[in-house]
């Protein structure tokens, strides 16, 4: 209660005139990160007065950036989302040293839920999404060091719907309403693949550096930020036909680096589990969206059924379960695209014949399902000889 009549204290000191409201702004956000402080300093066992003293600053500090936004005006969307940053930065480095949880969540959260605020208030959404993304890369940067996992979920979600929000209001069929800020195009990409940035680098550096398995959290999350990111920005294309092509060999790239990750990096460390897993499915999906971004139903067909050969092919060479998988729903996806699907149904359900005049891409789709169906007859175990696949 004491800290709070402080507060009120300088903002009627604000409001007399007796000295210049800047200045008297920038002495209440010092006493906000003082509270702060002082709540990082307290012992560990002293919970209570942790938790209070955490509160008293944001309560402090949230308010006050509150009016002087909106109501005073004395501070641009810009400077109040600086000031967020640092204030959620300070809270976690001064919880550091005694891994206070209390601190670093209230400060985090008070972070997060204001910057939320000021973006639904102000109109303006690109610099609080921003913020959301810097808190968020900031958590992500403490759980590659193992520190407050818990809080990432909460900054995930926020920044995700930042990001969704930004995007609807660009591409929504009435395009930007007029008591918006302008959000640039470029801006908006530049959030939406920074978002996919922070959780492919956080993924890459506990999965791999740091050699932990994959949480449902990272599992699900990774694959979020690429809908959000590549969707969105797919969505932009419209209007930035050079944006597709990009994006369709970004995929295909993070495809295929996934599949190096799986059968190259953690086969050679022998490691067979969730992470070779999750790594090797992600590999099929980019490359699976790669091809349909850049390429057309029959070009697809094409690149999918030699990927079938090749990943049947490859997985009975050197046994690989996983590979034979991935070329049947490669096999099975090319098929479809072809209509080879539809024109067999037909042959066997409703006793049309074969047509000789059917399309070229039937009949390739046909010849690449007797390929593979020959290469998985060959890499088969003998009869009593028992199944020795790997992974």
């Amino acid at each position: 209660i004491l800290g709070l009549a402080g507060a009120y204290l300088l903002r009627a000191v604000a409001e007399a005139g007796v000295f210049p409201s800047r200045f008297v702004f920038t002495i209440g956000t010092l006493y906000a990160v003082a509270w702060l402080l002082w709540a990082a300093r307290a012992p560990v066992e002293r919970r209570l007065t942790t938790t209070l003293y955490s509160l008293t600053s944001v309560l402090i500090l949230s308010p006050l950036l509150w009016e002087a936004t909106l109501r005073f005006h004395m501070i641009t969307a810009g400077h109040a989302s600086v000031i967020l940053v640092a204030f959620t930065l300070i809270g976690l480095v001064v919880s550091w040293k005694k891994d206070s949880l209390i601190v670093a969540t209230i400060s985090t959260l008070g972070g997060l839920v204001t910057a939320g605020a000021l973006l639904i208030a102000t109109d303006d959404v690109l610099p609080f999404t921003f913020v959301l993304l810097a808190i968020a890369a900031a958590v992500e940067a403490c759980a590659c060091l193992n520190h407050w996992l818990g809080e990432r979920w909460l900054a995930a979600v926020v920044a995700n719907l930042s990001v969704l929000f930004a995007t609807w209001l660009v591409t929504n069929p009435r395009g930007l309403p007029e008591v918006y800020a302008p959000i640039p195009v470029g801006a908006l990409f530049a959030a939406q693949m920074t978002l996919l940035a922070i959780y492919l680098f956080s993924v890459i550096v506990r999965t791999l550096l740091r050699g932990l398995a994959f949480t449902n959290f990272e599992t699900g999350q990774c694959a979020l930020a690429f809908v959000i990111g590549v969707g969105g920005a797919l969505r932009l294309s419209a209007e930035y036909a050079h944006i597709t092509p990009a994006l369709g060999g970004f995929a295909l790239i993070c495809g295929a680096t996934c599949y190096a990750i799986s059968f190259v990096v953690l086969e050679r460390r022998g490691s067979h589990g969730r992470n070779f897993y999750t790594y090797s499915t992600f590999g099929i999906l980019l490359v699976l969206v790669g091809c349909r971004i850049l390429l057309a139903d029959d070009a697809a067909g094409i690149v999918w059924s030699v990927l079938a050969v090749a990943c049947i092919g490859a997985g009975g060479l050197w046994a690989r379960l996983t590979l034979e998988i991935h070329g049947s729903i490669y096999l099975v996806l090319a098929l479809a695209l072809s209509g080879a699907f539809h024109q067999a149904a037909g042959f066997l359900l409703a006793g049309d014949l074969w047509r000789n005049s059917a399309h070229a891409a039937i009949w390739s789709g046909a010849a690449v399902a007797g390929a593979c169906y020959l290469l998985a007859v060959r890499s088969a175990p003998s009869v009593g000889g028992g199944w020795n696949f790997r992974a």
